[in-house]
């Protein structure tokens, strides 16, 4: 008999929004993560060149039920991203 795997959560898409130094229009980058931890590890990918870090303005999750975004507290800090 087969051992059932472990099924992986389903993917959630998070939106941030941030503003670098210096600009004056904030940027808006989308990520389809596992979970808030996971989107905000993929962000500080995303932004290793950027110094210095930029500013998270906004940071959000899609209610697929109710169709809007969710917003996540500003609590949540962006982990340095490795190489």
């Amino acid at each position: 008999m087969k051992k059932k795997r472990q099924a992986e959560p389903d993917p959630i898409q998070y939106r941030i929004s941030y503003q670098t130094d210096g600009s004056i229009t904030p940027v808006v980058k989308y990520f389809m993560a596992t979970s808030r931890e996971q989107a905000l590890e993929m962000f500080a990918y995303s932004c290793r060149n950027l110094q210095p870090i930029p500013e998270v303005l906004d940071f959000s999750e899609w209610n697929r039920w109710s169709e809007d975004w969710t917003n996540i507290p500003q609590s949540v800090t962006v982990p340095e991203a490795s190489d």
